[in-house]
């Protein structure tokens, strides 16, 4: 019954691709933006809508149930007046849940490099009217400086890598020097406050983030930290030792489905 699906699905596909083949390019555009939709992310606590051009985005509805540890975390330790630093923020889905949790008690920080994903977080951003939520195009890092990013051939903005990858299936579409910042470099030059809590999750550069961050990880301010961990790479095993030398203990781990990795929430004694 599935293929007969997809066997239907792809002749409708194809006549409409051929009627749409004889319309001005201007008519193409106007149709394309009557396709684009607005779909409900699965945060039950108040209604929070994302914008969904792609299956990648499509998916990213689904983010709290993807990771429901990530939500009680956000919601156990988030207070009125807290900061939130979301690194790594992609589309925005738990800054989103971060800023609804605070009412705009508090302020919310996505720092997301990624040219694609950037506009889609400003689009969810401007969607929800998150007036709270400061987001930067920057990558944080262990060096204040240019450096080369990675994309990816099918990309929507999530192949992108500051290290090659000789990944035949993936092969390098182009490459974008994109600014990095050290943390505590970003805080002193825009007078930034202090998270109280911070989200890493950078595609295993999370220790490169927290090694610029040293300042900012011994401040008092900052009582807990989510980081994606994978305990077969040794990156991850050095942004443990970061976290631990400023005073932080593991908290509670929690498995993510590729083997060895998980979030890790790392709190101050």
């Amino acid at each position: 019954m599935r293929r007969l699906d997809d066997a239907w699905e792809s002749v409708v596909f194809a006549v409409c691709r051929a009627c749409l083949g004889v319309l001005s390019p201007r008519r193409r555009l106007r149709f394309g933006v009557g396709l684009a939709k607005v779909a409900a992310l699965d945060f039950p606590d108040s209604p929070l809508y994302v914008r969904v051009a792609t299956p990648k985005q499509l998916a990213r509805t689904k983010e709290c149930a993807k990771e429901p540890e990530t939500v009680d975390w956000l919601r156990a330790n988030l207070r009125p007046g807290d900061v939130f630093y979301d690194v790594g923020a992609n589309t925005g889905a738990y800054s989103l849940v971060a800023n609804a949790i605070l009412s705009g008690s508090g302020k919310v920080f996505s720092f997301e490099p990624g040219a694609f994903t950037f506009s889609g977080l400003v689009d969810n951003l401007s969607l929800n009217d998150c007036a709270t939520v400061v987001p930067f195009q920057v990558a944080l890092s262990d060096g204040t400086e240019l450096r080369p990013m990675e994309y990816y051939a099918g990309g929507t903005g999530q192949g992108v890598s500051f290290e090659p990858k000789d990944d035949a299936a993936k092969p390098s579409a182009f490459r974008v020097m994109t600014v990095c910042y050290r943390l505590d470099d970003l805080c002193r030059a825009f007078s930034l406050p202090a998270p109280c809590l911070m989200k890493i999750d950078t595609d295993r550069s999370e220790a490169s983030v927290l090694r610029g961050a040293a300042q900012t990880l011994r401040d008092p301010a900052l009582r807990t930290v989510l980081i994606e961990m994978d305990a077969n790479d040794e990156a991850s095993t050095e942004a443990g030792r970061l976290l631990e030398e400023a005073g932080f203990r593991v908290a509670s781990r929690h498995p993510r489905p590729s083997a060895g990795v998980s979030n890790t929430i790392y709190a101050r004694p």
